[in-house]
C-alpha cells in the first residue's frame, strides 16, 4: 500500500504543479493545444505500452504524471478566464491531487489478488 501511495502522491503532484503554472502563466493557444496533444498521445501510447510489458508501473506512472501537468495547467488557464482567483485554481487542482492518490490507493486496497480477468478489465 506505500507504494501505492507513493505512485498516487508522485502522478496527482502534477496536477498541482500544472495548476500552479496555469494560475500564474498563460500559454498561447496554439502551445496549449500541443501540451493537451502531447498529454493524450502520451497517455494512450503508455496503456498500449502497458499491456505488452509485465512490470510497467513505473511506466505507467510516468505517462499519467505527463498528461496530467498539461490538462491542470491548461484548466487553471480556463478558470482564470472565468474570473475564478489563482487561489481558487491552484486550490481546486490540489484538492483533485489528494483526491487522485486516495483513488490509487483505493484501488490498490480493493484489487489486491484480484483475478486476471478482473485486472484485464479494470486495466
Amino acid at each position: 500500500m506505500g507504494q501505492a501511495l507513493l505512485f498516487g502522491l508522485a502522478a496527482s503532484s502534477a496536477l498541482v504543479i500544472g495548476g500552479v503554472a496555469g494560475a500564474y502563466w498563460r500559454p498561447p493557444k496554439q502551445v496549449t493545444g500541443i501540451f493537451l496533444a502531447f498529454a493524450s498521445g502520451a497517455l494512450i501510447s503508455a496503456a498500449l505500452g502497458v499491456s505488452l510489458i509485465e512490470d510497467a508501473s513505473l511506466t505507467l506512472l510516468v505517462a499519467i504524471f505527463f498528461s496530467n501537468l498539461p490538462e491542470s495547467l491548461v484548466g487553471a488557464v480556463a478558470m482564470r478566464d472565468e474570473g475564478r482567483s489563482r487561489k481558487c485554481a491552484i486550490g481546486i487542482w490540489c484538492i483533485a491531487a489528494v483526491l487522485l492518490a486516495l483513488a490509487v490507493v483505493v484501488g490498490r486496497v480493493a484489487l489486491e489478488g484480484a483475478a486476471g480477468k478482473t485486472m484485464a478489465v479494470a486495466t
